[in-house]
């Protein structure tokens, strides 16, 4: 470091675009991003360490060395699939942990079970199976787990593209950075995030799953695509059937993401053509707990409640909490995701039947059977390729594979 906002990187550690953050009140700010070419960045404001010294002017208060930035890189599970050309991609087989890198409970929906749906498409296009077809030469992946959390997929990213050492565990083939081709991303934060990096390469990301409205900038997204719509026509058709069926009044929940505030404020703003007024507005976390969120929403003048946010974060625990609050209010739900599993257990109780009466947007994505034959043939004592195939199996059949031991659960029957 050269001076207070001033960082200079030496041999190939800034090969690939970097994002400087600044960590201040708890949270992690982004400052500038590294010039790959030239090296280094000059940051147009002096950056500030958490205590509000100057980077010159204090030392690390953790001794080195980083002990979880190590664990991260050098002990991080990957599955590497050997090819000619290799598809990077970024799956949240965990949420979050409590530290920037670290991970949580494993996400077994929505998550960890994409895995082997990559390991399933790479292996019906090598096969020929698929509809695509490859002129001799085979088609790779390398799955790492971004944990729910885009500072730690972007810096997985650079590590990959410095140079990590990855080898196939099946073979025991090396992995070449230069076969690399592009990446695969799912949340939209990590596809914003990991965007950003790559385009400066001219690497492109493509998401099944990213909505976010940003994303449709082309000119400042120029090397992402999407094979699934963005928000905005989810939003449109909320408002659009909100307006149908001539309800005047409205409630508004989103979760504390970048993503679901745009899709709530561009939902305003068509309800506002309309001319339905939207009475409130709240926010997962940010205005209180589910009781606190509860009891404004029974104060209000309407029980219609539009909400923005993936069922798997918010939604179980909140209506959960509403469905133990035995004097409020039954809802009428009209949501941007289907709720599914995460609300079985609440459809037609006696305390919030209006889930019944509530509409789920959602993509039409059809029940491939070659895929459900493929994972019931799936081994969880003997599918090794997958470092994470035995959590996940676990975690969604709720035992103990032999080895493994979580109290409350059972021992796990194989042989089913």
């Amino acid at each position: 470091m050269l001076a207070p906002n001033t960082f200079q990187f030496s041999g190939k550690s800034a090969v690939v675009p970097f994002e400087v953050y600044s960590y201040k009140a708890g949270r992690y700010v982004k400052v500038r991003d590294v010039d790959p070419w030239a090296q280094s960045i000059v940051g147009s404001a002096v950056i500030q360490l958490y205590n509000g010294d100057a980077p010159l002017q204090a030392s690390s208060s953790c001794p080195a060395p980083c002990l979880e930035c190590l664990y991260m890189f050098n002990y991080m599970k990957y599955w590497y699939v050997p090819g000619d050309v290799v598809i990077g991609a970024i799956f949240d087989v965990h949420y979050a942990g409590s530290g920037p890198f670290m991970c949580g409970a494993v996400r077994k929906w929505n998550g960890a079970l994409y895995t082997e749906v990559f390991n399933f498409a790479l292996s019906r296009i090598n096969s020929g199976a698929a509809s695509v077809k490859l002129d001799n030469f085979k088609l790779g992946g390398l799955a790492v787990d971004g944990c729910s959390n885009p500072i730690r997929s972007t810096a997985i990213v650079n590590r990959v593209l410095t140079g990590m050492d990855i080898r196939s565990a099946a073979s025991g083939e090396m992995f070449d950075s230069n076969s690399l081709v592009s990446w695969m991303t799912y949340d939209s934060q990590t596809t914003i995030d990991t965007a950003r990096l790559l385009q400066a390469l001219n690497m492109p990301v493509v998401s099944p799953g990213a909505t976010a409205l940003a994303l449709n900038d082309k000119k400042e997204f120029y090397t992402f695509f999407r094979t699934i719509p963005s928000d905005s026509l989810v939003v449109k058709g909320m408002a659009d059937f909100i307006n149908a069926m001539g309800w005047k009044y409205v409630l508004v929940l989103n979760s504390p993401d970048e993503t679901n505030r745009e899709a709530k404020d561009l939902f305003k703003k068509h309800l506002e053509g309309f001319g339905i007024c939207v009475v409130a507005s709240y926010e997962f976390q940010t205005d209180g707990s589910n009781e606190v969120i509860i009891r404004g929403i029974d104060e209000a003048d309407t029980q219609i409640v539009a909400v923005f946010s993936e069922p798997d974060r918010y939604i179980e625990s909140f209506i959960t909490k509403k469905s133990n609050t035995l004097t409020s209010t039954p809802l009428t739900y009209i949501a941007n995701r289907r709720w599914g599993r995460f609300t079985e257990q609440f459809i037609n109780t006696a305390t919030d039947v209006s889930l019944v009466n509530s509409v789920f947007f959602d993509l039409d994505s059809p029940t491939i059977a070659e895929f459900t034959n493929y994972l019931n043939g799936r081994d969880a004592l003997t599918t090794d390729n997958n470092p994470w195939f035995q959590e996940i199996y676990e975690e969604v059949m709720g035992c103990n594979l032999p080895g493994s031991f979580i109290p409350g659960r059972g021992n796990c029957d194989t042989t089913k």
